[in-house]
């Protein structure tokens, strides 16, 4: 199920990167992601109980890429994780 996710993500969506979850691990990196904002990451999905998701960057313009996901990501863990990006963009 990831992967026919990940690839409907890459035809629709042209991610920066990706960063895939699957049972409290990271499986894929794709892109160019700091790893100080994927350890971030791990530690809040892991303080919100998020096992299995898709993390993904859009690029909304040159400078400005918005943070999505795909997954069991609560609304506060995503705008987490996107006040957490602003330190590594």
């Amino acid at each position: 199920m990831i992967f026919i996710k990940l690839f409907l993500l890459k035809l629709t969506q042209s991610p920066v990167f990706i960063i895939v979850v699957k049972e409290g691990s990271i499986l894929k990196k794709k892109g160019r992601v700091n790893n100080g904002f994927v350890q971030d990451c791990k530690e809040i999905m892991k303080a919100n109980g998020i096992t299995d998701c898709i993390i993904y960057g859009v690029a909304k313009s040159q400078r400005n890429t918005f943070i999505k996901a795909w997954g069991s990501v609560s609304k506060d863990a995503l705008q987490q994780m996107r006040n957490v990006w602003q330190f590594y963009r």
